[in-house]
């Protein structure tokens, strides 16, 4: 590893590598004061970027993009992209992807949490650029993912998490809500605990008043102002649910009040529609605003008060494993534990 100097009186550092593809490259360096100052640039050179790939992450990204446009549900597509081209390439779109390291990602989870953005919405931005890099090193030969070096960002910080109490419903429900569909779909979400997605997705196909029970196999999206119908979340969001009988009774009558065929949505509005209606019903009903998924943490709050377990309460979000309902809602068994506790006591006596 020789070092030279020019005649002007600087060194300069120039040498033979293999890039990333296996092709052997010279790379020249000039302007340094010490000769040992040119050595250790060169050393740092191969010890961090030599067999590297030598593209733009915004090369990278745009390819990753196309890749997952294949595999991916629309939905889960678009948002990935937006995600991309908001947060990602605005900052690492011009540097060489071997140049990326845990300064770079440093310097750009700070202008984030800068930015104020929820906890759970910045794990999102960074389980992105997680796999972005992971395509790179699967497919562009990259050694490692510095993103996960580096870590995401904490999942100790705890979320506002909204939710509405039986006699808050029912002030909203009294004050706000006249239209049968607006009555119907808001009465599905607080008693079923449905995403909202699944419940604009319903049919009448999907109600079967003989049992009570409703299936849950498809949800509805929009993009662009267009609606689609596409499968559930996740292979678990699959299930059958069983209405309350006075929740069967109200789509009954609302079903007579309707045209609608068998194979036609039940609730024909848009998520925006009730958002809008949510919004302006908590204010007339003098109740606190909350996001039209609160409703659903609203339903689990109700199964966890009336002591159901978290197997149960997680069969009826249509959660993956039991262990996911504990995680989002373990400050509600919080009492449930408390009340374990005085049981032991009284059987002691």
């Amino acid at each position: 590893m020789p070092a030279y100097k020019n005649d002007a009186g600087r060194w300069y550092c120039a040498f033979y590598y293999k890039d990333w593809t296996g092709k052997r490259r010279k790379k020249k360096k000039e302007s340094f004061a010490t000769k040992r100052e040119a050595l250790e640039w060169e050393r740092e050179f191969l010890d961090k970027y030599a067999g590297t790939p030598e593209i733009t992450f915004a090369t990278l990204a745009n390819a990753y993009l196309e890749s997952a446009k294949l595999r991916l549900k629309p939905q889960t597509y678009y948002t990935k992209r937006n995600i991309t081209r908001n947060h990602l390439i605005p900052f690492f779109g011009d540097m060489i992807i071997g140049t990326i390291d845990r300064r770079v990602i440093n310097r750009w989870r700070e202008e984030l949490l800068r930015a104020g953005y929820k906890t759970t919405y910045l794990r999102t931005i960074h389980a992105q650029l997680s796999s972005i890099l992971n395509y790179a090193m699967e497919y562009y030969g990259l050694p490692s993912n510095p993103s996960e070096d580096v870590g995401g960002f904490s999942k100790h910080t705890i979320e506002k998490m909204d939710f509405w109490t039986l006699e808050e419903f029912q002030r909203f429900a009294m004050s706000a809500l006249q239209l049968p569909h607006h009555i119907m779909a808001f009465y599905l979400l607080f008693w079923t605990g449905m995403r909202v997605g699944e419940m604009l997705a319903l049919t009448w196909d999907d109600i079967d008043f003989e049992t009570n029970s409703i299936s849950i196999t498809k949800t509805l999206y929009r993009l662009q102002k267009t609606s689609y119908v596409s499968t559930t979340k996740t292979i678990s969001g699959d299930r059958t649910i069983i209405m309350p009988r006075f929740i069967a009774e109200m789509l009954q009558d609302y079903r007579h009040l309707s045209a609608y065929t068998s194979e036609e949505r039940i609730i024909p509005i848009t998520r925006a529609a009730l958002l809008k209606k949510l919004h302006e019903g908590a204010k007339k009903a003098g109740v606190k605003e909350i996001r039209i998924h609160d409703l659903r943490h609203s339903h689990a709050s109700l199964l966890i008060k009336a002591h159901c377990t978290p197997v149960e309460v997680a069969d009826r979000l249509g959660h993956k494993d039991p262990s996911i309902t504990l995680r989002i809602y373990s400050h509600m068994y919080a009492a449930q534990r408390t009340k374990l506790a005085d049981m032991l006591d009284d059987m002691r006596k």
